[in-house]
């Protein structure tokens, strides 16, 4: 079982079975959502501006070997994720990319955690000790709902799209959630710590953390809108090799609100928090049979 790929999406409506009215209320409450924040000025670049920054004491050496551990965890994608669609690769060559992959997610976590360790007040700074855990609780409580309605909408409309399209998507859309379905006791457990304690914590310390905190040495201090997009479309692209690509608009959504979140707060408590209740959502909703029925 591979830590890079937890149970990301359950795609709400079956290709055979499109409400279409779903589609239109939540694409309507996430359209609601947004203009809410818009209006609030939330998503003004001046908001994030005022965010705490990491101070993490980073070298061009670094920087280069920061980018290196997430382009390992890339390359698999791209080469299993995606090269795998048009090579059969062997199973043993598929199997040793992706531990490398995996190790390379460990690695990139440690390594961030080492560096700000290193740095005066760098855990606090970096985001691994909350600066002011009341006001993490309190995104985690808002940011949940607002995570979770906007990235379920743009998987609801992407799979609508693609359905009348002729390019329906599966309605459990990852390998891990479809394992759920048959599982025993023990692998049902192994999998839900996989998926919402460790997989998790390691991303949010990887795409989040190190990632956006490495562009950001690169692009300037007042680049965060930029980090985070760019962040969240790595985040989406290395789970290319466990899910289709109708999840990766999703992928991207979910990246977004959590890279704000962190670059509003400068906290990792809530974006692992966010993260984790959204994927053990997932795996409640496929252990509990809904999935189509709730489109």
């Amino acid at each position: 079982m591979n830590v890079l790929d937890p149970p990301i999406f359950l795609l709400l409506a079956a290709s055979d079975e499109l409400s279409w009215s779903g589609v239109v209320a939540w694409v309507a409450v996430a359209g609601v959502i947004v203009t809410i924040l818009a209006a609030a000025g939330s998503l003004h670049a001046d908001v994030l501006q005022r965010g705490p920054l990491r101070e993490i004491d980073f070298s061009t050496a670094d920087v280069f070997i920061g980018f290196g551990f997430v382009g390992l965890i890339f390359l698999d994608q791209l080469m299993i994720g995606l090269g795998g669609r048009v090579v059969n690769w062997p199973a043993a060559v598929e199997q040793g990319v992706r531990q490398i992959a995996a190790l390379a997610l460990v690695a990139g976590s440690v390594y961030f955690f080492g560096k700000a360790w290193l740095t005066d007040a760098g855990l606090r700074k970096a985001g691994f000790v909350p600066r002011r855990p009341v006001r993490d609780l309190v995104y985690t409580v808002f940011g949940t709902p607002v995570a979770v309605i906007l990235t379920f909408a743009t998987l609801v409309a992407v799979n609508g799209v693609a359905t009348a399209a002729g390019y329906p998507s599966p309605e459990v859309n990852h390998g891990m959630l479809e394992q759920l379905k048959t599982a025993e006791l023990q692998m049902v457990i192994a999998i839900i710590v996989t998926a919402v304690v460790v997989g998790p914590l390691l991303e949010e310390i990887v795409f989040r953390g190190l990632l956006q905190t490495l562009l950001l040495e690169v692009f300037g201090r007042k680049a965060r809108w930029t980090a985070i997009v760019i962040a969240s479309a790595v985040f989406a692209s290395v789970h290319l090799g466990a899910t289709t690509w109708h999840a990766l608009p999703g992928l991207f959504v979910l990246g977004v609100a959590l890279g704000w979140i962190y670059e509003r707060t400068g906290s990792l408590l809530p974006v692992y928090l966010i993260h984790a209740v959204f994927n053990g959502l997932n795996i409640a909703m496929v252990l509990s049979g809904v999935g189509a029925e709730s489109g």
